[in-house]
This record gives structure tokens, C-alpha cells and sequence, in this order.
């Protein structure tokens, strides 16, 4: 069975696509699809550090709306603009 996450609280989906799909079986798997530093509103934060947040802040709605945790992460791929914004 797949269900769609698209928790409260978040920037809805910007296109046809959806935060993450949750595929339920003898295991569960999430598979989110990539989430950027907005709030809500869509705004996007200002610098690197502020956006890395608020993207983990989504990440980390949707887990809970998927009755999961940080410690259930598998994988994480992430794209940064410009090596100035490598240690943030």
C-alpha cells in the first residue's frame, strides 16, 4: 500500500509532485523527495546556514507525519551552491 506525506505546517508541494511517499509493507520506506530551506510561507530563508535548517525542519515534519525519526534516515543526498556555503 503507498500513501502520500504532505504534513501541515510545511510549503505545500510547489508542482505535481509530493513531499514523500510512504510504501507499507513488511517494512515501511519513506521516500522524500528533495526539500528546500522555506518555511511555510515558501520564503525562503536568507544564507546557507538558515536554509539547511528549515530544510532539516521539513525533513523532520515529514518523518514525524510518517511515525518516523532521524534515526530511521537511510540516505541523504544534498546539492550546495558554492564552497562558501560548505561549512555552513
Amino acid at each position: 500500500m503507498k500513501k502520500t506525506v504532505d504534513p501541515q505546517g510545511i510549503a505545500p508541494p510547489a508542482s505535481a509532485y509530493r513531499h514523500a511517499l510512504l510504501s507499507q509493507g513488511v517494512t515501511d520506506l519513506l521516500t522524500l523527495s528533495g526539500q528546500l530551506g522555506e518555511d511555510a510561507d515558501g520564503n525562503c530563508a536568507e544564507g546557507a546556514r538558515a536554509q539547511a535548517e528549515l530544510a532539516w525542519q521539513n525533513v523532520q515534519a515529514i518523518l514525524d507525519e510518517a511515525g518516523m525519526g532521524l534515526g530511521d534516515i537511510v540516505k541523504v543526498t544534498s546539492y550546495i551552491v558554492g564552497q562558501e556555503n560548505i561549512a555552513a
